[in-house]
This record gives C-alpha cells, structure tokens and sequence, in this order.
C-alpha cells in the first residue's frame, strides 16, 4: 500500500499529460492525489504544514512574480519590435555560415532566453536564422538548440527551487550547473556543425565557441551571483565571437534598443555586490530579479514614450501568466507536501540498491520530469526533493547529483 500511494501523484500527473490533458489541471490532479497519499499512508502533522507554508510562501511569491515580470517585458519588446531592432542590427554584420549560427545558439538565443525566458531566445533566434537564409526547418531547430541556457533563464526561477528543495546553495548549484552544462553546450554545437554542413573545422570552432559560453557563466556565477550569470555569459560570448571576427555594429544605435536589459542586469548585480558587503534583508528583496524585471519594463515603456501599451501588454502577460504561474506553484506546493511528508524519501529507498550508479540514473529522471512538466520550475518543484533524498540514500555526491538533475530537466 506503501507503495501505491507514494506512487499515485507521479502517476496522476503522468496519465493525464499522456492524455493531453493541460498540465495545470495535471497539477492539480497531482496536487488532490499527493492530499490523499498523505491522508491514506503519509500523515503529518498541521504544526508541520503551518512551518513549511511559513518558510515556502515568500519562495513561491517571488518565483511568480518573476514569471509576470519576464512575460511582461517580453511583451513590451515585442510590441516595441525591439528584438526585431536587434535581430537586423546582428544580421547587419554577420555572414551565412557557421560562424553566425553560432553567434546566434551559443550568443543571441541564450542571451534572450536567461534575461526573460519562456522561450523568447528561440523567437528571436529563428527569424535571425531564417534571415540569414536557413530553410524553416533548419532555422527551427537551430533556434531550439539556443536554449542551452535554461537552468538562468527568466533570471533563474527554476534553479532557486531547486535549490530551496534540497538543500544546496543557490549560487553553489550555478556554478555546478555550469560546469555540467558544457556537455549540452558542445553537444548543440556539434549538432549545428552537421545541420550546417560545416567540415571538421566547423567542429572545432563549435567547441570552442561552447567552451566559451562555459566559461563565461561558470565565471559569472564564481564573482558574482547565479541569477544574472546566464545574461552575463551569453553575451561575452556574442562580444567575443564579434571581437574575433573583427566586426562592428555600425548602423543605428543598438544600445536604446538594449537598455531595457541594461537596466535589469545592472539592477540585480549591483544590489547583489551590496548585499555581499552589506548583508541584510532588505538588500535581499531589493536585489530580486522580481523586482529589477518590472523596473526594465517601465524603462522600456519609458524610453520609447509607449505608455499607451501599458495596459494591453499587462492583459497579454496576465493570461500568458495565468497559465504558467499557478501550475508552477502547484508543483512547487506538491514537491513540498512529498518531502515534508516522506513520500519523497520513501521512494528514495527504492534507488538505494544502485549505489553510486544513481548518479547516472538521476539526469535521466531529470529529463523525464522535464518532458512531463514542460518547465524547468515544474520538474525541479516535483522532483528535486526525491532526487536529494535519493543522492544521500544512495551513496552519490549530493550537491553534482542536484545540479546533473537540473541540468537535464532544462
């Protein structure tokens, strides 16, 4: 019975989703299943409940205000076509090769997608591509393979619920993702090498050039904080790969068209070095990227006298974000409820038997959860709890175990 019950949220939610059933009606069938394991075989104490909805509510409250924060300002640079701005900036001083599919996976696509997320590097990375003259299959696929970057994307959301589920550092689980993301890096490079038909050499640059972007996060994340490392990362690898090239943006202004994420990166990195010299709990709030994505959004508004969009760019994110925002909270509250309940760790003891071969099976359930929820906040609010209990039960290194799991889901 055991058994059954500690099973029946994952099955809940994986059957209904099978079914193409919306994945927040999935949640919240996992949600009402995860309630009912607990009352049949995993009871806990209200006391209990009280505390973790204590400890869980600021999390969950800044986890979705940066949800609405990175939609809304989508919208705007949309509205304002300031990634189209950008998009003919770029195409101005690239050529078709190799070269400028790498500008655009492993430079412009990551850059979009760790300041916003929500898949907005691949609408920017596609017409790029399809400008350069790629057919629209290849410029498709290429532009999926730049969202390399989401375990930072919308500022890291998915990432500090991994964090808070198990235990490791914030910005210790950045930089570990880092360095385990050099593998997703060089595979996606590899991959545009063969779509592009570049020779042998194309492989070496492809590596390179995710070397690069590794290191730019990796180092990012080691001087200054998770959030912003993704942004960061990205774009010394968009300089870099122009600096190589020996090319110039020398047409209209770019840096108006850019200001808005000036102000959010510059926003978060300097409340963040305060609250380094100065810790306290003001500087903690102050130094969210909740806060900072809502101060680029009217900068934007601002600079491009567009107050008029103010309202219609609201609904859109308010409906963009009614979907995602309340699933990811119900995964959030489900992984919650199956750590504080033990239903985690009871399924946790099932792997005890591979011993230190679980570190290989952890990325692959990683993947799972990934596909299953379509969200990296989503498979780490419901399974990073399970894949913790499971590393220290079974022998793997905790805190590489995590980051390989959030690595996959992403």
């Amino acid at each position: 019975m055991l058994v059954i019950a500690s099973l029946l949220p994952f099955a809940s939610i994986f059957v209904l989703l099978v079914f193409r059933v919306t994945t927040f009606r999935a949640a919240l069938a996992g949600l009402f299943a995860t309630i009912v394991a607990m009352l049949w075989q995993f009871p806990v104490a209200g006391s209990a409940l009280f505390d973790a909805a204590y400890q869980w509510w600021s999390i969950i409250l800044e986890v979705l205000l940066i949800l609405l924060g990175g939609l809304w300002l989508n919208q705007i640079l949309d509205r304002i076509q300031a990634h189209q701005k950008i998009a003919e900036q770029v195409s101005a001083v690239t050529g078709t090769g190799l070269s400028s599919v790498l500008l655009v996976t492993h430079g412009i696509a990551p850059f979009a997608e760790s300041v916003t997320g929500f898949g907005v590097g691949a609408l920017i990375a596609i017409p790029l591509l399809k400008h350069l003259g790629h057919t629209p299959r290849n410029a498709a696929v290429l532009g999926l393979l730049g969202l390399v970057t989401v375990p930072w994307g919308s500022m890291g959301p998915g990432t500090l619920i991994a964090a808070e589920m198990t235990g490791v550092g914030f910005n210790e689980l950045g930089v570990l993702s880092a360095v385990l993301s050099v593998i997703p890096f060089v595979v996606t490079g590899c991959i545009a090498v063969i779509i592009t038909g570049a020779g042998w050499r194309g492989f070496v640059a492809a590596i390179a050039v995710a070397l690069m972007l590794a290191a730019g996060i990796l180092l990012a994340n080691l001087t200054l904080s998770t959030p912003p490392a993704g942004a960061l990362g990205a774009l010394a690898s968009i300089v870099v790969q122009l600096s190589v090239r020996r090319r110039r943006v020398v047409t209209e202004n770019i840096t108006r068209w850019l200001l808005p994420y000036i102000v959010l990166l510059s926003g978060v990195l300097t409340i963040n070095i305060c609250q380094r010299l100065f810790p306290s709990t003001l500087l903690q709030w102050l130094g969210s990227p909740a806060l900072w994505l809502f101060v680029a959004c009217a900068t934007a508004l601002l600079l491009f006298k567009r107050n008029q969009l103010f309202g219609a760019t609201v609904i859109t994110a308010v409906k963009a974000w009614r979907i995602i925002g309340p699933t990811t909270a119900l995964f959030v509250v489900i992984g919650v409820l199956l750590s504080l309940s033990g239903i985690a760790q009871f399924l946790a003891t099932g792997f005890t038997a591979l011993g230190p071969w679980y570190g290989l099976v952890a990325p692959i359930l990683g993947g799972v959860a990934g596909v299953v929820t379509g969200s990296n906040s989503g498979a780490n609010a419901m399974l990073a709890s399970t894949q913790s209990a499971a590393a220290q039960l079974a022998g793997t290194p905790h805190n590489l175990t995590i980051a390989a799991h959030n690595v996959s889901t992403s």
